[in-house]
């Protein structure tokens, strides 16, 4: 098919696949680390994004030690325990030192074939936090995937103590998918807008920082739920107990201003920013 062809419409709808965006969700995150329980034939996906799409992508390491790492697991012959090496493996890559969270997820068959992934996850003692992402490659895509992702980082976070800051903002769901200027602008440009409604953008979740960054998201009195990231938004809300609001992307000049007003109305500062311009 040729899909550049204006002289009619697309067949088909171009899907991307599951995992690539449990990819996005890794490459946005730098000192973390996906397990694919799986045959090698994930690892074509990485070259989506590292070498591609992202020029600073870190996926990938020239000396061998990958973020994404495959278990070679086929479907037959199936070992005795196939749960015992994958969770010696996770072990070991939770206690190396290498990574601050560890996520874990697998293709359809071990699916199929019963995996715990969310047991063996729990059971990692000592380390990075392990979690799992639910396999669901047969019915997602990589929006999915990558929401889901957004989703066991959260959980990964430890509970915080002290109370949420009022007037500071973590916003949940942002789509870094590159590591490149334009996304660093475009939080530069949150940052003060956000600023001229009275409000601290303390966190983005994620914006290619470290499981540490993430973790600042818990110290903000309201969680802003992108699309991306609504099951992120609601676990960071209902562990720090901020407020939730849930709104759509600031694109365009009414588009933003409504977005901003109604993260204004959600954080309720005193005022608003003078000037400001009034949504539809």
């Amino acid at each position: 098919m040729n899909a550049t062809s204006g002289s009619k419409d697309f067949a088909r709808t171009f899907n991307l696949p599951y995992q690539l965006g449990i990819f996005l969700a890794a490459n946005a995150v730098k000192d973390s680390c996906a397990v694919m329980d799986g045959l090698n034939c994930v690892m074509s996906k990485i070259d989506f994004l590292a070498g591609n799409h992202d020029a600073y992508s870190t996926l990938l390491s020239p000396d061998g030690a990958h973020r994404i790492i495959c278990t070679m697991a086929g479907p037959l012959p199936q070992k005795e325990n196939p749960e015992k090496p994958l969770a010696a493996l996770l072990n070991s890559v939770a206690g190396s030192g290498r990574f601050s969270v560890v996520m874990v997820t697998g293709l359809p068959y071990l699916k199929l074939a019963g995996l715990d992934y969310e047991g063996l996850a729990a059971g990692v003692t000592g380390g990075a936090p392990v979690v799992d992402v639910p396999p669901s490659s047969l019915d997602a895509d990589w929006l999915e995937g990558y929401a889901l992702a957004l989703n066991a980082l959260a959980r990964a976070l430890p509970p915080r103590k002290a109370a949420p800051r009022p007037r500071s903002v973590a916003l949940a769901g942002y789509f870094p998918d590159r590591g490149e200027g334009d996304h660093a602008a475009n939080i530069k440009e949150l940052r003060m807008l956000l600023k001229l409604c009275g409000l601290e953008l303390t966190c983005v979740f994620p914006s290619g920082g470290s499981f540490r960054d993430l973790s600042r998201a818990l110290e903000a009195g309201l969680i802003v739920s992108l699309p991306y990231g609504r099951r992120a938004a609601a676990t960071l809300a209902k562990k720090s107990g901020a407020k939730l609001v849930e709104t759509g992307l600031p694109l365009g000049l009414r588009g933003t201003a409504a977005w901003l007003e109604t993260v204004r109305r959600g954080g309720r500062p005193q005022r608003a920013p003078p000037g400001a311009v009034r949504g539809p």
